[in-house]
């Protein structure tokens, strides 16, 4: 579960924006990429598939990821 998250060089659990319930994810992970969009079972994949069959999905915060952790819209992180 830890490689979903990142770190500090301390070891040190990051949070999302100073709230430390919600802990940061790490968006270079290759085990949070499956679990969420990459994987056969992953999030995206469960709702697109019957009998929900969604057919849109909203990214309210899309453009706080950027790339490295910055917050910055780039159009690598809108292609993903």
């Amino acid at each position: 579960m830890a490689d979903r998250y990142s770190f500090s060089a301390e070891g040190k659990a990051l949070d999302w924006l100073g709230y430390s319930s919600l802990p940061k994810l790490d968006y270079q992970s290759s085990t949070l990429i499956d679990d969420i969009y990459g994987g056969e079972d992953s999030i995206v994949r469960y709702w697109l598939k019957a009998p929900w069959s969604m057919d849109g999905w909203r990214l309210d915060v899309v453009h706080m990821l950027g790339e490295a952790g910055e917050r910055r819209t780039t159009s690598s992180t809108l292609r993903r």
